[in-house]
């Protein structure tokens, strides 16, 4: 009996290794330093970043020590991986942010706010942070509650700060238009982006139609199945 346990107990630690289930922290780190090669949908992006750089300020706190700006120039500065990612999550945020701050005190229609909204979650900043924090992950092996910061680091503010930049997310919490039904944990990194692509919007179509910037994230089998019924239910 304590051979089979052994035996089945080496079969699980192979079978997490296999498929990733151990988290690379260091991997990450090296994937965080290392300089950003821009994917060619996103090129006209790179300058826009670099100019950001020289927009930051020391109440950033966070960005700023990302972007290590007490030792770098914004004029000479060699963006990594991690850089623009966090820059990019800022600028998705502040462009929500900004969305909801115009849209304070005055009537737009429904439809015109939703299309609003919309353009906003395929600016390239909100699809640029979506896809290097999934290209983090899938590198890593690590959750998103795994890279997230920890209690014990300065910077700490809340749990699953990584997990909050998912654009769906980074959109239910300014509240600006919608937070969805699918009851996403948050360790589900996707999930609200996801619920969000399914989202059809007039004059613009489904959430993830972004013209040249499309973000296509794979549905799982529950989610595809509340969207299919939520679609009969609108139809009906």
């Amino acid at each position: 009996m304590c051979h089979l346990n052994a035996v089945f107990i080496s079969l699980l630690l192979f079978v997490a290794c296999d498929h990733g289930l151990s988290c690379g922290l260091e991997s990450y780190k090296s994937w965080f330093k290392e300089i950003y090669d821009q994917n060619e949908s996103e090129s006209s992006v790179d300058f826009e970043f670099y100019k950001d750089v020289a927009e930051v300020t020391r109440a950033e706190t966070k960005l700023w020590r990302v972007l290590d700006l007490d030792n770098n120039s914004p004029n000479t500065i060699q963006l990594t991986n991690g850089q623009v990612m966090e820059l990019a999550s800022a600028r998705c945020r502040d462009a929500l942010s900004l969305l909801m701050l115009n849209s304070a005190g005055n009537f737009h229609p429904v439809d015109e706010s939703e299309q609003h909204v919309h353009d906003t979650m395929c600016s390239k900043y909100c699809l640029v942070t979506d896809r290097l924090r999934e290209e983090a992950m899938k590198l890593s092996g690590c959750s998103c509650l795994e890279l997230s910061t920890q209690p014990n680091d300065l910077l700490y503010h809340k749990t699953g700060d990584f997990c909050h930049a998912n654009s769906g997310r980074i959109l239910c919490n300014e509240k600006i238009e919608w937070c969805g039904i699918w009851s996403c944990s948050l360790e589900d990194f996707h999930c609200p982006r996801r619920e969000y692509n399914r989202k059809y919007i007039p004059f613009r179509g489904n959430g993830w139609e972004c013209g040249s910037g499309i973000m296509t994230l794979p549905l799982s089998p529950a989610h595809l199945f509340a969207g299919i019924i939520l679609g009969l239910f609108v139809l009906l």
